[in-house]
């Protein structure tokens, strides 16, 4: 395997072991780092594109969720999700901090999109926690 095959399977991998159906971990990245003969910048990138592009489906899914619910009758059920809702509203930024989280943290775009949060913001969050997460990884 050469090293720009290397790079598109750290992205692929960082795609699949973000999704929320997956339980999958993002096992590339600790090889890459264990070989070390890769470039750390580029490792970097690769994964945290790989993020961002799995953050914005886990949003999508989100939505497509939100869609199946809205048709609920059922007005207690309206008001829980209303309730939730306001919450995210609120502190929607903390909590989205929190996708570097490993296995906590992919569900956390997809509640995102479920409470219609913003998809600009939650990339934003969601990649400023990821990039840390990735920095302190590859660095520390």
């Amino acid at each position: 395997m050469d090293k720009s095959e290397a790079y598109a399977f750290l992205f692929t991998d960082t795609i699949f072991s973000n999704l929320v159906f997956t339980a999958h971990s993002e096992l590339a990245l600790g090889v890459m780092q264990l070989l070390g003969f890769y470039s750390s910048k580029l490792v970097l990138l690769y994964a945290f594109l790989g993020a961002l592009t799995a953050f914005g489906i886990d949003y999508l899914f989100g939505i497509v969720l939100y869609n199946l619910y809205r048709f609920s009758s059922d007005l207690e059920i309206q008001a829980r999700y209303n309730k939730f809702s306001e919450f995210f509203a609120k502190y929607g930024g903390f909590i989205i901090l929190l996708t570097f989280i490993p296995n906590i943290g992919k569900f956390i775009p997809m509640i995102s999109g479920f409470t219609r949060y913003g998809i600009v913001r939650t990339i934003i969050y969601s990649g400023f926690s990821k990039i840390l997460y990735y920095i302190w990884l590859i660095y520390y």
